[in-house]
């Protein structure tokens, strides 16, 4: 489960997921869980924050993120919003890449910012609402909404109860069981 990534084709953060990732977690039965963090969203907020991140897109430890912001207001203006429509576009593209089985909704309300129109938990109605004007069923919905995570977790609450029964728990690095590139086999 990629809980909080959208499509890197959208936008270019370096935590987003490309195809290529996509594409390998829907053909491991997993899913990517479009998140609402503005500059994961919108390339526009993306490329205006970007000077002040580090190379994974985050704030430089020990960094004063307001004087970050304030320093970009002064050099590059108002930062632009990513909005409703955008985390709509990545649902969109996901689905279309990985199939409706395969993305799930990561919102992180994180008490930072949100797109317009998704500020609060309160604004969902709003965001299924897009999402059934553009031509999403009623049924991809519920699965989008949390019944997608839901069959990933149980199938890992499987996989585990199996596990349990043929081996001792593993306790180290995971390159300690992964020598052979055989980690989760």
């Amino acid at each position: 489960v990629l809980s909080h990534s959208n499509a890197h084709a959208l936008c270019a953060h370096p935590r987003n997921a490309p195809d290529d990732l996509i594409d390998a977690v829907a053909a491991g039965g997993g899913l990517v869980m479009a998140t609402f963090v503005p500059h994961f969203v919108s390339q526009r907020s993306w490329n205006w924050v970007a000077p002040a991140r580090d190379p994974f897109g985050k704030t430089p430890h020990g960094a004063d993120e307001r004087a970050l912001r304030a320093e970009r207001e002064r050099v590059a203006g108002r930062e632009p919003r990513a909005t409703l429509a955008d985390f709509c576009d990545h649902v969109d593209y996901l689905i279309a890449r990985a199939g409706e089985d395969h993305v799930g909704i990561g919102s992180d309300f994180f008490g930072g910012p949100a797109p317009q129109g998704l500020g609060h938990v309160g604004r969902f109605p709003h965001l299924f609402a897009a999402l059934l004007a553009r031509g999403h069923s009623e049924e991809r919905l519920v699965k989008i909404a949390g019944g997608n995570v839901l069959r990933a977790m149980r199938e890992v609450a499987a996989r585990g109860a199996e596990l349990r029964v043929r081996e001792a728990p593993r306790l180290g690095r995971i390159e300690d069981w992964d020598r052979a590139g055989t980690a989760g086999q």
